[in-house]
């Protein structure tokens, strides 16, 4: 998707939230005052979301964001995302160029890199209103390869490093310009090559990510696990594994390896525990997989889905994660410890009011039905919202007599634009009651 000349602010949440292999080209755009507290971002990238924010050649040309005084971290990363911020790289008509962004005056971090292995590029940006001021080392978290400053003339090397860089014997600068002109063959070779050649690089996690970009970019997604397995075989113990495993995940849920998939999160999850950072995505994603095990029946996969989101909520109640894991736990019947006080629970409805249905299909690729039933004629309200709370699409809004109905949502916004891949809820409202359930759009 793009994200093209926004202004994107007074979201009391993160400004810009991709999630779960949402890539975008974000360029242009203010992305100021957004975040409630320190822990979010202006833009917030988790579980293999890799955005492209800087100038890229050919056109269209990207990059030159202002993101600013954000109450959380400038850009922040997480659960092997990798937000492309500039790289300077010329190789004979091979160039890619700088980010452009100005990322200053944040509350937290200017970038934000809790990623484990693997650095975020971010050369050539500016880091201040005033454009001759120097970056300061405690300005970014983790691995960051970033010059201090973007000289006015970007034909002018800047001065050295702001900081000891964390930079790995890996250098995946050719292979990023490649893919970045659809050279995705060419690409994913020199990734391959570089992985392989060292695995327990720093920097593998952004070789991983930048392979499976590739694989994408050819349509070759299922063969993704296969060559996730191969590092994880052919590589133990390596940091290239262990990043694999991580990577895996999205795409062993997607092509039904259920069994595979949670060997591998409750691995991860082992490792990870009682780490703010990494375990709430862990925990979701592992209460996910029981889930789906189950397919909604009654047994060990079930209840050890229903006890994960509730380990979640009570672990980390103001996380994004236990937000989807009350409205997962909702819909699998469970008590929600730590509830939201304007959302009612679907199991103390009155049955004779009314009564919100699983929406078919789901996950659903370009249309699904909601349906709904009325014990009497009562004024009605249906809207979708994305994964940060906001209205997306009002479907119904008037009174309805009796009965049953079946509502089209055919992944569209208000304006008629089709929404991106990603988690959904629809929420019915009836009178002074409502209920809301999750759906997931698979483009």
């Amino acid at each position: 998707m793009v994200i093209l000349s926004n202004t994107i602010r007074y979201n009391s949440y993160h400004g810009v939230y991709l999630n779960n292999g949402a890539d975008a080209f974000l360029g242009y755009n203010t992305i100021t005052n957004n975040c409630s507290n320190g822990t979010q971002a202006g833009v917030y990238c988790i579980n293999n979301s890799d955005p492209f924010m800087r100038s890229a050649a050919p056109a269209p040309d990207y990059g030159n964001n202002y993101i600013h005084h954000n109450n959380g971290a400038g850009v922040k990363a997480i659960g092997t995302s990798y937000p492309s911020l500039g790289i300077n790289f010329q190789q004979g008509t091979l160039k890619d160029y700088y980010g452009y962004n100005e990322i200053h005056n944040n509350g937290g971090y200017e970038v934000d890199n809790r990623n484990t292995s693997g650095t975020i590029m971010a050369e050539c940006n500016y880091w201040s209103a005033d454009h001759n001021v120097q970056a300061n080392p405690s300005d970014v978290y983790g691995s960051v390869d970033y010059t201090p400053v973007l000289p006015e003339n970007p034909n002018v090397v800047a001065g050295g490093n702001g900081r000891a860089l964390l930079k790995s014997s890996i250098d995946f600068e050719e292979a990023v310009a490649l893919e970045n002109q659809g050279e995705f063959q060419s690409a994913a070779d020199i990734y391959l090559k570089f992985l392989q050649a060292d695995p327990d690089a720093d920097n593998a996690g952004f070789g991983v990510s930048g392979l499976i970009r590739c694989y994408k970019g050819m349509e070759r997604r299922r063969e993704i696990p296969a060559v996730m397995d191969q590092f994880i075989n052919d590589f133990p113990q390596t940091a290239l594994a262990e990043s694999a495993k991580d990577h895996s995940l999205p795409y062993l849920v997607q092509y039904g390896n259920h069994d595979t998939a949670l060997s591998r999160v409750l691995e991860l999850l082992s490792q990870k525990r009682n780490d703010a950072e990494a375990e709430p995505s862990l925990l979701f994603q592992t209460a996910g997989i029981y889930r789906l095990k189950s397919a909604g029946r009654a047994g060990d996969d079930f209840s050890n889905a229903q006890n994960t989101y509730q380990e979640l909520i009570q672990k980390y109640p103001d996380s994004d994660f236990a937000f989807f894991a009350r409205m997962d736990l909702e819909e699998l019947g469970g008590s929600v410890l730590g509830r939201h006080a304007t959302e009612s629970n679907p199991n103390t409805l009155s049955q004779k009011s009314f009564e919100l249905k699983a929406n078919y299909p789901n996950p659903f690729n370009p249309q699904t039905v909601i349906r709904f039933h009325l014990t009497d004629e009562q004024p009605v309200q249906l809207r979708i919202f994305d994964a940060a709370g906001r209205l997306v699409r009002a479907l119904a809004e008037k009174s309805y007599p009796k009965g049953e109905y079946a509502i089209s949502w055919d992944g569209t916004d208000d304006r008629g634009l089709g929404v991106v891949s990603g988690i959904y809820f629809y929420k019915l409202i009836v009178g002074q009651q409502s209920q809301t359930r999750k759906m997931v759009l698979l483009q």
